[in-house]
């Protein structure tokens, strides 16, 4: 996996609404965010405009775990998911039940444990580039092989090959 850089502009944003933020890819939001947490969207979006993301790992700790912020940061995360369905997003927080529900019903993966949210990222990124990655003809014992062509074939199609 790698982690494309967050390009100036998109740090000055991230500083525009989070001055303490650590402004770079991995974005520290820090606890400033705390107050509204609705900026830890807004803050994953710059990210992932700017620094050309395929992917989101967010650690939110105890969020899921109060109501009040997880009220805040619902909504516009959700928000932020279906205006990227094609990116995994991975969350690692302590929540109920009914919470991790709901957040995996968008299609967002969650996990009480950062390691382990890390790995599923990582699995995710490496099943990704097989199916990127063509397959290339091989021999084995002296008998050359081929890649199969998409569909289905026939008795006669098959023998042919």
């Amino acid at each position: 996996m790698t982690m494309p850089p967050l390009s100036s502009d998109g740090a000055a944003r991230v500083k525009a609404i989070l001055p303490f933020a650590g402004a770079a890819n991995p974005l520290d939001t820090s606890a400033a965010l705390i107050g509204d947490l609705s900026l830890f969207a807004k803050s994953l979006e710059i990210l992932l405009e700017n620094a050309q993301c395929d992917a989101v790992l967010g650690y939110l700790a105890h969020v899921g775990r109060n109501p009040r912020h997880y009220g805040q940061l619902r909504d516009p995360l959700f928000a932020l998911k279906a205006r990227y369905p094609d990116a995994p997003f991975v969350i690692s927080m302590l929540c109920p039940p009914e919470v991790r529900a709901e957040i995996e019903a968008q299609g967002m993966l969650v996990f009480e444990e950062p390691t382990r949210a890390v790995r599923a990222l990582a699995a995710l990124a490496s099943i990704r580039e097989g199916f990127d990655r063509r397959p290339e003809a091989a021999t084995f014992d002296g008998v050359r092989t081929t890649t199969a062509r998409p569909g289905s074939l026939n008795e006669a199609e098959s023998k042919r090959i």
